[in-house]
């Protein structure tokens, strides 16, 4: 007795299974570590965020200098020399804030 209706996979769609399989692993392979792949943007983000971080650092200690300037009244290039030889500046010079930060939007522009 033999019986026409068995329960299995054939060999055929075994092999297509395993051909299809393959082919999304290649993909997948592809997409991660190709030319532009997921690991490459990922570094190429990583090396852009610290150099981006780098130039911010060096702005936003320019923006400070500037306004110690500003508050002090003392130029940076005074401030290095009161740094090296470690002597404050006495002024008597009274400070108007509003008058030296508008002086220097008109000089900026």
């Amino acid at each position: 007795m033999k019986r026409s209706n068995e329960i299995g996979i054939t060999l055929i769609a075994l092999i297509i299974t395993i051909i299809v399989l393959l082919i999304l692993a290649g993909i997948t392979m592809n997409l991660i570590i190709g030319e532009r792949g997921i690991i490459i943007r990922a570094w190429e983000a990583g090396r852009n965020y610290e150099e981006s971080a780098k130039r911010e650092d060096r702005e936003l200690e320019n923006y400070f200098d500037d306004i110690e300037e500003i508050v002090n009244g003392i130029p940076k290039e005074q401030n290095i020399e009161i740094a090296l030889t470690g002597e404050k500046l006495q002024t008597s010079l009274p400070i108007n804030l509003e008058a030296t930060i508008t002086d220097r939007r008109k000089r900026s522009k």
